[in-house]
């Protein structure tokens, strides 16, 4: 009796050890499953994607868009969200790429603000709904003034290009006089008193991170032109012009043309002819310009 009392307390104690371990396993497997969920949920949007509007082409600043430009690419829906959707100071959210979907009334019929590489999101502060002023950015030169300075044209050769940011400086003679009282000045003989008088030569900046408006070549015209016309033609005809060594002419500057203050404009007028000489520094550049990846492109990404 005694026997059979303790095997049924063995076989009570290991079922209960038994359903202990289903019960353990069970809850491991509901675990397993909870982050399996989780996961999948919080990586949605790196598996989720939106069509958004590209062109199939460069496009040229001033170039009218139509329909048969653009086409759709996907992008994630994090990336989307990373880098179109911009959160405003009142609290809402704004879309910076046009949706594939939004292109026909977003994009046709406009036209492109700037140089826009083809297959590349589309933003939509890169068209307008009117074609850009020639020398535009006369249009833009609030309280400032626009100053000429004449640059040797192979001292930047094709690197310099219309965006760039200079410093500027000049080096010109300060002619220093020495005051005596008039009898002091009555008892020095002539070679001291020529002496009273000293020259040194000084260097100074004139300019700190001007940006380059345009330049003109030797023929007075804008490069600024120059480069935009080469920008609105075919590829094929762009890298057939870029290759020509007249065009490579026509772009070397003879002189930059910069905005300065109007203080600024007067202290050039007065020390611009005491120059001696002048250095011009091409400050590195920090953010994208037309010109250039539309010259990169050109040249394959060999370009500076």
């Amino acid at each position: 009796m005694g026997l059979k009392l303790d095997k049924d307390v063995v076989r009570t104690k290991n079922k209960a050890k038994f359903s202990q371990q289903i019960l353990i396993i069970i809850g491991a497997l509901i675990l397993v499953a909870v982050v399996i969920v989780v996961n999948w949920w919080s990586s949605r949007d790196m598996r989720d994607t939106v069509e958004v509007a590209v062109f199939n082409t460069n496009v040229a600043q001033n170039a009218y868009i139509n329909a048969s430009m653009i086409t759709k690419q996907e992008m994630t829906t994090a990336d989307y969200k990373r880098s179109a959707i911009v959160k405003m100071s009142d609290g809402t959210e704004r879309r910076q790429i046009v949706l594939y979907q939004d292109a026909q009334n977003a994009l046709v019929g406009k036209y492109a603000a700037n140089y826009v590489r083809a297959n590349t999101p589309i933003y939509y502060d890169a068209v307008t709904t009117e074609y850009t002023k020639s020398n535009s950015y006369l249009y833009q030169m609030d309280g400032t003034e626009l100053l000429k300075i004449d640059v040797d044209p192979k001292q930047f050769g094709d690197i310099l290009v219309p965006g760039d940011k200079l410093n500027v400086r000049i080096t010109y003679d300060e002619t220093k006089y020495k005051i005596l009282s008039e009898k002091d000045y009555l008892k020095l003989t002539d070679a001291e008193r020529e002496s009273l008088i000293t020259t040194t030569s000084v260097t100074e900046l004139m300019f700190s991170e001007v940006t380059v408006l345009d330049m003109l070549n030797a023929s007075g015209e804008s490069i600024f032109d120059k480069y935009y016309a080469l920008m609105s033609m075919p590829e094929a005809q762009q890298k057939k012009k870029f290759a020509d060594d007249n065009f490579k002419t026509s772009i070397e500057p003879k002189c930059i043309l910069i905005a300065v203050t109007p203080e600024e404009a007067e202290r050039y007028s007065i020390l611009g002819g005491k120059t001696k000489g002048s250095l011009i520094t091409l400050l590195p550049r920090t953010t994208s310009n037309p010109i250039l990846e539309a010259i990169n492109s050109l040249t394959n990404g060999t370009a500076k």
